[in-house]
């Protein structure tokens, strides 16, 4: 579990919440700076020590989105437009308590970057892969997190960064900080920690298009199972789209190797790179015409590879032996070189797709603190 006395944490992606300017947020302008651009949510809370349903769907009506502005000093949140002050996963009394079985006698507030709100947003309504589908999935997997992790260890006061799960399937189950991605050091601020991709603005990534397509390789178009694919052309359409369809799947719910067999023809692969989701502010007028040079020299542009790297799992960081420290994952682990704002919005995409509602229900004894 990661506190803080200096800084309230994104309990998304596990940054801080830095200090914005209030007039200026008020007069509906965002700080220049993402991690200064704060959205503060309410909903309801059982206590720490109360009973709790074991089950239930949180409604996205039970919940209150606010524009809020991050308070290091005091790690607070100031509410727009009332200027009312909240402590981050501290419980308040209602005159009227949400009505649930058992009922909800408090509000509290979760502070999050409004990137990985908009992030958030988008893994709900397009990804394949994803078990939250509405803010009130968002927010019982957050109420979790936090309830459990508190009542874990009593030190913790409010303003904390709750662990998740750590382990895949099939793996004992175990919680840390490990799937933040991000060393542990990072997620303090320790003054001898280094700075990262995970600091660069996930959704405002300049020159994206031209930065991913600078990696696209040449491949000579008769590589491949020429025999394969004729006969996939020759298939009708319908089941041309199934086939399609499974292998856009077996990639966007991965892990998808990173080798390429080239069965499948490039064009093909173009149109699953364009329908990876995370990847929704391309430029389709800079690919089409990446594509042209290519068709008017006789090439092919190497489509399936840089989508399987493109399409690769952020990893939690290792810890380096020989030097000294932990290690971050990278897109360059795959041999592509990608902006860093991309690095951050993947990181912090798998974030949301880990998710699932309650997910630390049962997982009591397996609590532990990061391993430095």
């Amino acid at each position: 579990m990661a506190t803080s006395n200096e800084f309230s944490f994104c309990t998304i992606c596990g940054m801080m919440l830095e200090t914005g300017f209030f007039e200026q947020r008020l007069n509906g302008v965002d700080d220049s700076d993402w991690l200064s651009n704060t959205t503060a949510l309410s909903g309801p809370h059982w206590g720490y020590l109360e009973e709790r349903p074991k089950a239930i769907r949180i409604t996205d009506e039970a919940i209150t989105r606010y524009v809020a502005v991050a308070r290091c000093s005091t790690r607070t949140l100031q509410l727009l437009p009332s200027g009312r002050i909240v402590q981050p996963q501290n419980g308040y009394d209602l005159d009227e308590p949400y009505n649930y079985d058992p009922v909800a006698p408090q509000e509290w507030f979760f502070g999050i970057h409004a990137a990985c709100e908009e992030i958030a947003n988008r893994v709900m309504q397009t990804s394949r892969k994803t078990h939250i589908r509405s803010i009130g999935d968002l927010w019982m997997t957050l109420d979790r997190r936090c309830t459990k992790t508190f009542l874990k260890h009593s030190s913790a006061t409010s303003n904390f960064l709750p662990f998740a799960p750590e382990n895949q399937p099939g793996e004992p189950p175990r919680v840390g900080l490990g799937r933040y991605y991000i060393p542990s050091g990072c997620i303090y601020r320790l003054s001898n920690e280094r700075d990262g991709w995970w600091d660069e603005d996930p959704l405002q990534i300049p020159d994206l298009t031209v930065s991913l397509l600078s990696g696209l390789e040449q491949v000579n178009p008769q590589n491949g199972n020429l025999q394969f694919r004729s006969h996939l052309a020759s298939l009708p359409q319908g089941i041309w789209n199934e086939i399609k369809d499974l292998v856009l799947s077996s990639v966007l719910l991965g892990p998808t190797p990173v080798e390429c067999n080239y069965l499948m023809p490039q064009s093909f692969w173009r149109e699953v790179f364009l329908q990876i989701p995370f990847l929704w502010d391309l430029d389709q007028g800079i690919i089409d015409k990446k594509s042209l040079e290519a068709e008017l020299e006789g090439n092919e542009w190497n489509w399936e590879k840089i989508t399987r790297q493109i399409a690769t799992p952020v990893k939690p960081p290792t810890y380096s032996e020989e030097e000294g420290e932990w290690i971050e994952w990278d897109y360059q682990d795959v041999g592509l070189v990608v902006p860093p704002g991309l690095n951050n919005r993947r990181r912090i995409w798998q974030i949301v797709e880990d998710m699932y509602p309650d997910d630390v229900d049962g997982l009591e004894d397996t609590w532990k603190e990061w391993e430095e």
